[in-house]
């Protein structure tokens, strides 16, 4: 958490408009520090936690900077100039701001609106025999992509990196260039996976 204050600290700091930085305060230390500290009731921030607090601020800062360069305030922005700033090639954070504009237009600061992504994952941590019929199936299901069903069994973070690799090493292969050489990574995981399903 001490981590994620003083990132926040430097990010207010380094908003030059005091107005914007009053709803900058008060989104990120009133609203997702305060969430996140009754959410965790002590315990550490994880990563994702921190990551996703870090990334919100930096999208809200990202819009506050285009209303200010555009003379604009939250106040005074129409649903108009949001079209425009969603559709500025510019314009970064334009898919994180959102969480912002909904809190913004909640405490009444705007009227602009932005509908929220409905998430269509797992609600909750997969069990033990769910986690089992993942694998089975990425084992078995030949109308799965090879890279997904290779790079499926493992992290996250590791998942994204391994996939991309295969991705292009069997894209060499079906063109028919020379056999790729897997990278480190992908033949590690490829040795981990057929030792973890050889008991399924």
């Amino acid at each position: 958490m001490v981590r994620l204050e003083l990132f926040l600290t430097d990010l207010l700091t380094s908003q030059p408009d005091p107005e914007q930085r009053k709803v900058l305060h008060r989104y990120a230390i009133w609203h997702l520090i305060r969430r996140l500290r009754r959410r965790n009731n002590g315990r550490p921030l994880t990563p994702q936690q921190f990551n996703s607090a870090r990334q919100r601020t930096h999208a809200a800062n990202a819009f506050l900077n285009w209303l200010t360069a555009h003379d604009l305030t939250l106040a005074t922005c129409r649903q108009t100039d949001l079209d425009r700033w969603l559709t500025d090639d510019s314009a970064t954070y334009r898919h994180t701001a959102g969480h912002f504009i909904r809190w913004a237009r909640t405490n009444k600061l705007t009227t602009i609106h932005v509908p929220a992504v409905r998430w269509n994952g797992p609600t909750q941590p997969l069990d033990d025999e769910q986690r089992w019929h993942v694998a089975r199936r990425l084992l078995h299901d030949d109308t799965l992509k090879p890279e997904d069903r290779l790079a499926g069994p493992h992290p996250h973070r590791r998942r994204r990196r391994l996939a991309t690799s295969l991705r292009g090493r069997l894209g060499q292969l079906r063109r028919g260039s020379q056999p790729p050489l897997l990278t480190r990574e992908a033949t590690r995981c490829t040795v981990t996976t057929s030792q973890r399903v050889s008991d399924l």
